[in-house]
């Protein structure tokens, strides 16, 4: 699922660009959510206050609007792999937006053609970033963490502990669904623990060490099937 949003306060603009932007999206049978707002509070609450995560976002910018550039540079600042396409008729004196982090730009009256160009690509960045990265939501905070720093996960409860090189993260979210998430060098060791090979160390009857001495416990009955999904990581790694 790839979640789109619009910023723009013309309305018919807006109106255009998120119909353009359904079909394509459909064209390419990619599963997505589209929502519009007027001006940028609207889109500052969906994302900081309500905890939305998107993907991609069309934010409609006069370079000499101080509101238009602080937002986006907020939200590039907080979420980098948000793929902000930036849309403005103000081209010629556009020197103010190269201060923001935009993954693509588009000039009005927009063009379907170059419409369809910048949001296949925007598309195709987030499908990259997903591999690297994950969202977590937890009491209406967005927090984004790069895979390669997670050393495991632990399901307590109706809540699951994240483990990382910085500190530990709560989400409310099933241990099987942040599986189905995370890259193939996490494994699932224990109906209760998803833990990144990258950092174990050794493994031995019944658990595994991980690089800051933590061990976990490995069930009898999976013990045998982790060492030998470790040796065969170790092997290609």
């Amino acid at each position: 699922m790839i979640t789109v949003a619009i910023c723009d306060s013309d309305s018919l603009q807006r109106k255009h660009i998120a119909e353009l932007a359904d079909i394509i999206l459909k064209k390419c049978s990619v599963e997505h959510k589209i929502f519009s707002f007027e001006d940028g509070k609207g889109l500052s609450d969906f994302v900081f206050a309500k905890g939305n995560v998107c993907d991609i976002a069309f934010l409609s910018i006069d370079p000499d609007s101080k509101s238009g550039l602080a937002l986006s540079l907020k939200l590039t600042d907080r979420f980098p792999e948000m793929q902000m396409i930036l849309v403005t008729a103000y081209v010629e004196n556009a020197r103010n937006i190269y201060t923001v982090k935009y993954a693509d730009f588009l000039v009005t009256p927009l063009n379907a053609d170059n419409l369809q160009l910048v949001l296949t690509r925007a598309v195709q960045n987030v499908t990259k970033v997903r591999s690297s990265y994950i969202t977590l939501n937890y009491d209406n905070c967005v927090t984004v963490l790069n895979t390669n720093e997670i050393k495991y996960c632990e399901s307590a409860g109706r809540r699951l502990v994240v483990h990382t090189l910085s500190g530990t993260y709560i989400s409310y979210i099933k241990i099987s669904d942040i599986t189905n998430l995370l890259p193939s060098n996490f494994v699932r060791i224990h109906k209760s623990y998803v833990v990144n090979f990258d950092y174990v160390t050794a493994i031995y009857p019944y658990a595994v060490r991980l690089s800051d001495g933590s061990e976990i416990s490995v069930p009898q009955k999976k013990y045998r099937g982790v060492k030998e999904e470790y040796a065969l990581y170790s092997e290609n790694r």
